[in-house]
């Protein structure tokens, strides 16, 4: 879809992610990632939206391509679900160029989505990141337990951060109750 905010003109195409098997050398077409395709002055930012889909299941349309409706991908996710968050997902992009008055870097662009996408999810100076209790907790842990246990606890705090950052959460804790009511999804 091409759109125009401020002067800046900007194309925003959903996409499935095109990769070639290593053993049969064919494309795969099954489990594949959905991806988000953004234009803008000569430049080119992809962003994987946390889904997957298989080819078969993907409708490419105007002004965006989208899963067919009442199915389901292999992880068993609803097709309004993904669907849900292309609209979302193309509306952020929508604000973030809707408050430039020149194209920005890829790199910025990307910190801008982030940061656009997240925007509901801001914390209190009493809410604390699970990941910050989690270094916490891995501190606590040193000279109790061995080097390699606090590998597996790092490696698995790493694990969690990336899983975050993929899905565009942002997990919170309540420092005062303990309470996960502030577990907001991006």
């Amino acid at each position: 879809m091409n759109t125009t905010f401020n002067g800046l003109k900007y194309s925003v195409k959903f996409i499935l992610e095109s990769r070639i098997s290593k053993e049969t050398g064919t494309k795969i077409t099954e489990h594949v990632p959905i991806l988000m395709a953004v234009s803008y002055g000569g430049k080119r930012s992809f962003h994987n939206i946390g889904f997957r889909t298989n080819s078969d299941l993907w409708e490419v349309a105007k002004p965006f391509s989208y899963q067919r409706k009442n199915t389901f991908n292999n992880d068993g996710i609803s097709a309004s679900t993904i669907n849900a968050t292309l609209r979302k997902q193309a509306s952020a992009v929508d604000n973030v160029f809707s408050h430039l008055d020149e194209y920005p870097s890829v790199q910025k662009f990307r910190e801008l989505l982030k940061e656009e996408l997240n925007y509901p999810a801001k914390r209190t100076a009493k809410e604390k990141s699970i990941l910050e209790y989690f270094d916490k907790f891995i501190e606590s842990r040193k000279g109790i337990v061995s080097v390699w246990r606090i590998k597996q606890f790092t490696s698995c705090k790493n694990h969690l951060m990336n899983y975050t950052e993929e899905k565009l959460l942002n997990l919170t804790l309540d420092g005062k109750t303990g309470q996960t009511d502030h577990l907001i999804p991006g």
